[in-house]
């Protein structure tokens, strides 16, 4: 899980002999982020502002 979703993603090593020969992959939604924060909000209103600004450029 990292600090910007809630994603979990691990993996599995499977071997043939001594070699790696494949990965399993797992992944879960973990536990679930209600909503952004205010510094999260803040941001994104940047962000979306400076992009509002430039789009008729």
């Amino acid at each position: 899980m990292n600090n910007y979703n809630e994603l979990e993603v691990d993996y599995k090593e499977i071997k043939s002999g001594g070699s790696i020969t494949h990965f399993e992959i797992f992944w879960s939604k973990g536990e679930v982020i209600s909503a952004a924060g205010a510094n999260q909000l803040n941001e994104i209103h940047k962000y979306f502002n400076a992009i509002m600004e430039d789009i008729f450029k």
